[in-house]
Formats: C-alpha cells, sequence, structure tokens
C-alpha cells in the first residue's frame, strides 16, 4: 500500500509541472504578430481571499485579413503571467477548465470583428459563460496584495483562401502581443 501511494503522489509531482507548460512535443507552428489584439478584463479590482476571481477575454481581429480561428475556451486561448506586488510572477499548477477544443470548433473572424472567449463551465451545469475562474488557468491567490495579470495569446488561426472555402497555411499569434495588464488586490 505504502508502494502505490508513494508512486501516485511520484506521478502527481512529475505530471504537474507539464501541466503548466505549452506540449512540447506539439508541432510548431509560425507566429504572426499585429493581427489579433487580446483584452483582459476582471469583474473587480478587490477581492477578498478565497473569493473567485473572474476574468473574461475579448479577442479582436486587427487585420484587414479574413481568418478562421480554432476557437477554445478563454484557458487554452492564452496563458497569465501573474505577478504579485513586488513583480514576481508566479507559477500556474496547471490549467484546470478542462479540455473542450476540438478541429469542429472553427469560428470564422472577418476584418474588425470582436469575439469574447465564452465556454461551457463545469461549475454552471455547463451553461456558456464569458466569466472564468483564474483557478482555470492553475491560479489561487491566498495571500493578500496587489496583482498583476497580463494574457499571452495562444490562439490557432489561418487565412482563408479560394473565396472563403479553403484555408491557408496555420500559425499562433505571437505570444508578443500581450493583453491589457490588469491589476488587482485581494485583501482579508
Amino acid at each position: 500500500m505504502f508502494r502505490l501511494a508513494s508512486l501516485s503522489a511520484l506521478l502527481c509531482v512529475v505530471a504537474t509541472p507539464t501541466l503548466a507548460q505549452p506540449n512540447a512535443n506539439a508541432p510548431s507552428l509560425p507566429t504572426r504578430s499585429g493581427v489579433f489584439h487580446m483584452r483582459l478584463d476582471a469583474d473587480r479590482t478587490v477581492y477578498a481571499v478565497r473569493e473567485p476571481i473572474q476574468l473574461r477575454v475579448t479577442i479582436t481581429n486587427a487585420s484587414g485579413q479574413y481568418y478562421a480561428v480554432t476557437w477554445a475556451p478563454p484557458w487554452q486561448q492564452c496563458r497569465l503571467l501573474v505577478a504579485d506586488g513586488a513583480g514576481e510572477v508566479l507559477v500556474s499548477t496547471g490549467r484546470r477548465g478542462g479540455n473542450t477544443a476540438s478541429a469542429r470548433n472553427i469560428v470564422e473572424f472577418p476584418p474588425g470583428k470582436t469575439l469574447v472567449a465564452d465556454f461551457p463551465d463545469p461549475k454552471a451545469a455547463f451553461r456558456s459563460l464569458e466569466w472564468a475562474d483564474l483557478s482555470y488557468w492553475g491560479y489561487s491567490l491566498t495571500k493578500p496584495g496587489d496583482y498583476t495579470i497580463t494574457a499571452v495569446p495562444e490562439l490557432t488561426a489561418f487565412g482563408r483562401t479560394n473565396n472563403m472555402k479553403g484555408a491557408g497555411p496555420r500559425f499562433m499569434a505571437a505570444p508578443t502581443d500581450r493583453s491589457n495588464v490588469v491589476r488587482i488586490r485581494v485583501v482579508k
């Protein structure tokens, strides 16, 4: 029994860091900058310790070209950079919101179109919601203090060709095209 418990604990420790990191075996796609603009909003600026911190991700096609996007929940459209008041970047424990993306989730994205990254929330009987809990990205702010949160895009897209019937080469939004910085405070 002790060996089995130890093996399970070891597997959890070994597996946890990989959840927070992109898949190293995934084929790398080229990146393009300036195509999509990402905006991050918090539902409030002050939260009590252990109170849910709700975030909304809005994505705009900032280019003059027509694209299609592989649509997914917000925690799969971007990763977050969360820093404390001293500027120390916190480490995610791994995305916890579930995987609901598939190749069938293609959304047409004409120039200038803005979409909010909604998702079927398992905590709300899978109703479609726009506000996602920070914990879905693997963060829990349990210490009082000031924090900043920035979204780094991980959006996959492709251009439309052949009178919008074909697909051009796939690419990822450039990680340098980060969102605005959201500032929040956690109090006792």
